[in-house]
């Protein structure tokens, strides 16, 4: 029978660490992030403003000969518009005439969902870490489905705020949740695979966003379209497993074995009877103490306290600039929806460059260069901020470095992170990123105050500031996930978990 002594790792390359029941279980936990990641970006879309005029019989009379009308913003009596139907039959701009002396509500609604982000992504964290991660993921589909879904029947501006920062709530713990307990189920050296995987689910959720808001054009039934499928998915959810090394690590080792059983029959291998191969031998204190490991440990580790600060600056400023450039994108010349959805193709090549990097030269090098290369396209555009090809061009490399860097930095911080405190921590690095993603609708407005180019030089520098600071960091390919705050901290002392003399 299993039991504290045992090795993870090495249980894992026995029953197979990659193989039909990982492929399976990864896939069914990423399918509903598909519909979440299109849930959260739909605000590029059902926020909009389309062009609007002050009421008048003569712009009543020519409201469907819309393209002979000289629309234009204008100043009248509050709920004297009439919006131009062309780009969106409706949006929560139309609906309730957010525009002129009421316009200030449009960034509060956009960033009230990623406050519900911001707030579920450190919330969920210790919900997983403490009950599991297969029940926070339920939970997360349950709030997100049900209230992203209410959100779009209320008449109530002021209650649609309300649902729309309870489904971001539920949005973020799906995300990082299903990320975790994947990476965990599966050997070191298919990490880097199951990470940019979820990253290709991701880009493919926002390529079906761009096909669904042209196709439909009504914000109520794109927030419908986007809220209702991960519903769906629960349907099979109990056939789902729980993160073995989650129940290791909180001494249930019953349920551990029979899901390892599971994993072996499924993955057509046997299961070792004679478990005391695989046993651990502590060189210098057991880790079978009474105390557990608990996120505020962190605080009193010199090391793991400085890589924490530095994720949570790296998290912060990859979100802000992900998410200002993917928003953005509907603001380029062009056909918004074409714009938003060539924006999200360029996420391929960049999880397609996450990927080659990281199993090539690691994944410290690949975040530095993500980073880098994204501050560069920042500062590269303030060269001209009139030449439309160059905005464009910089737009899209920015956009394909940031789900680089997103991609990789989030796997690098689960390998750097303990099982013990694994979502926890990762959740807090969410924390940082969903409060740059709040602020990302006010940077247009410091662009209007600053000038475009000055906040462009702010956002390149910070990324730059990432690259470098990252080059201190241990590497951690081929390193096994560290099981305790003990194991983490050797991460660049020894020159590998695996090559240390801990097994018998």
């Amino acid at each position: 029978m299993l039991d504290h002594d045992v090795d993870a790792e090495a249980i894992l390359n026995e029953v197979g660490n990659f193989g039909t029941y990982q492929i399976i279980h990864s896939i069914l936990y990423f399918f509903p992030v598909t519909f979440t990641s299109s849930f959260i970006l739909s605000m590029a879309f059902t926020a909009a403003v389309p062009d609007f005029k002050c009421y008048s019989d003569d712009v009543y009379a020519n409201v469907f000969n819309s393209t002979t009308m000289n629309w234009s913003p204008c100043h009248c009596k509050e709920d004297w518009f009439v919006f131009n139907q062309n780009v969106y039959k409706s949006t929560i701009a139309s609906e309730w005439n957010l525009v002129c002396n009421k316009s200030h509500w449009l960034p509060i609604a956009q960033s009230m969902v990623f406050g519900g982000v911001l707030v579920g992504g450190f919330s969920f964290g210790v919900i997983a870490s403490t009950f599991g991660r297969k029940l926070a993921c339920v939970l997360s589909i349950s709030i997100l489905g049900i209230c992203g879904t209410l959100s779009a029947f209320v008449s109530n501006f002021y209650l649609y705020l309300v649902f729309q920062f309870l489904a971001g709530i539920g949005e973020s713990g799906l995300f990082q949740t299903s990320h975790v307990l994947t990476v965990e189920n599966v050997g070191k050296n298919h990490r880097v695979f199951v990470a940019v995987l979820l990253n290709m689910f991701l880009a493919l959720g926002f390529c079906n966003l761009a096909g669904t808001a042209w196709w439909l054009r009504d914000w109520k039934l794109i927030v419908i379209a986007t809220a209702v499928p991960p519903l769906i998915t629960l349907v099979y959810f109990p056939f789902l497993d729980e993160s073995f090394r989650w129940l290791l690590s909180k001494k249930r080792y019953e349920e551990a074995e029979i899901i390892l059983r599971k994993i072996a029959r499924v993955n057509g291998r046997t299961f070792p009877e004679n478990l005391s191969q695989f046993k651990i031998i502590h060189l210098e204190e057991s880790h079978a103490s009474t105390k557990e490991d608990s996120f505020w440990d962190l605080l009193y580790s010199p090391s793991l306290r400085f890589r924490s600060i530095v994720l949570y600056y790296s998290w912060f400023v990859a979100s802000l600039l992900y998410y200002g450039i993917t928003l953005h994108s509907t603001a380029l010349y062009g056909d918004v929806y074409l714009n938003f959805f060539l924006a999200s193709l360029a996420e391929f090549p960049g999880n397609i460059f996450s990927y080659v990097g990281m199993k090539t030269i690691g994944r410290k090098w690949t975040v530095c260069l993500s980073y880098s290369f994204m501050g560069i396209a920042c500062l590269v555009q303030t060269v001209d901020l009139e030449n439309y090809y160059l905005t464009i061009a910089m737009t899209f490399i920015g956009k394909m470095c940031g789900a680089s860097a997103f991609g990789t930095i989030y796997l690098y911080t689960i390998e750097l992170f303990p099982t013990s405190i694994r979502t926890s921590a990762v959740g807090v690095c969410s924390f940082w990123s969903y409060l740059a993603s709040i602020l990302t609708p006010y940077v247009a407005k410091l662009a209007l105050y600053y000038g475009l180019s000055n906040v462009d030089i702010v956002f390149g520098i910070s990324a730059l500031v990432v690259g470098l600071l990252i080059l201190s960091f241990p590497e951690t390919k081929h390193y096994k996930i560290p099981e305790t705050i003990k194991e983490a901290e050797s991460f660049g002392r020894t020159k590998s978990l695996d090559k240390a003399p801990l097994l018998v």
